[in-house]
């Protein structure tokens, strides 16, 4: 699932330190790769 954001709140994550990205597939749902964006 991919949930959408505008691009303001994006940059306040991103400007925060509070961007994070969790990547689920089919084949490892419980999580591919995650981590924060800095």
């Amino acid at each position: 699932m991919l949930r959408k954001y505008n691009n303001n709140l994006l940059s306040d994550l991103y400007d925060s330190g509070n961007a994070y990205v969790n990547v689920h597939t089919s084949q490892n749902p419980p999580g591919e790769i995650r981590g924060q964006i800095f």
